[in-house]
């Protein structure tokens, strides 16, 4: 009996010494238990949340800030108890990037006896689909000859998301591959020469970008583009014109400097005169 009465007591004191203090973000492990999740299969992820002994019990609220990446469907509203795991289930939306999972907890103080609340919160990692479409293609259709110029290309996935290589992954290829028609001395640069085939993999802001140099020759320059294989319409041809600019001959020493100032007067006198 006495035994039982000395438990009693220290856990009492116990208590009264954890819910003393307010409970912060920090005193709130919320985890899941996968890195990444593919939008629009309906991916889940397990949350799990876990509370310090301040709970006795609290009241646990967990949600999605943005519906659009993902939701609770199971398990958004419980009861726990401290140091003992509560689960929920995320299931992802349509859009990729970082969802945040937030932890609400309201609990009880036993110092002020009121109910007292703090938020936590989780990241939980939303890939893009596999690329089905061209998003944006950009370059600059005229160029002068034997120059150099960029061209950009996006693709994103049936729900809009830019496709980006964020995940690392095997399922299917995050690159473009860049075609010339192996005229003149043209080529896309690959770091250490021009060449006329080039497979650029897809950067972390979905950008696949090559450098181009113009043929030496002015005209109708056509390049084929080939997005992977699960693109509807993969194949495609961008076309760039080549334009030439002779350099500017100085007029002095064609027609003489008393010659010249008289032309530049005379370009000088309206038409009507």
């Amino acid at each position: 009996m006495k035994v039982q009465t000395i438990t009693l007591i220290t856990l009492a004191l116990y208590l009264f010494a954890t819910t003393a203090s307010a409970l912060v973000p920090a005193d709130v492990n919320v985890t899941t238990d996968k890195e990444w999740l593919i939008a629009g299969k309906s991916d889940t992820s397990t949350v799990k949340v876990t509370v310090p002994s301040i709970c006795i019990p609290c009241q646990v609220k967990i949600w999605c800030d943005d519906p659009t990446m993902g939701s609770i469907t199971s398990g958004a509203h419980q009861t726990a108890f401290w140091n003992t795991p509560i689960a929920a289930i995320f299931t992802a939306g349509n859009k990729k990037g970082k969802a945040v999972i937030k932890v609400s907890i309201t609990y009880p103080n036993l110092t002020t006896y009121q109910m007292e609340y703090t938020e936590a919160s989780a990241i939980q990692k939303v890939d893009h689909n596999i690329p089905q479409y061209y998003a944006s293609i950009v370059y600059e259709p005229i160029v002068d000859v034997q120059t150099n110029t960029s061209l950009t290309i996006q693709l994103k996935d049936s729900y809009g998301n830019i496709v980006d290589n964020q995940r690392v992954q095997g399922e299917y290829a995050e690159s473009i591959t860049f075609r010339d028609a192996q005229y003149g001395n043209s080529g896309f640069w690959d770091g250490t020469s021009y060449i006329h085939t080039l497979t650029q993999p897809i950067d972390t802001n979905g950008d696949a970008t090559v450098i181009y140099r113009m043929p030496n020759y002015p005209g109708d320059n056509t390049l084929s583009i080939s997005a992977p294989n699960e693109v509807v319409s993969p194949n495609m041809w961008i076309s760039f014109r080549g334009t030439s600019h002779p350099p500017m001959r100085d007029l002095t020493h064609l027609i003489g400097a008393s010659s010249l100032m008289e032309l530049k007067l005379l370009l000088t006198i309206p038409a009507n005169n």
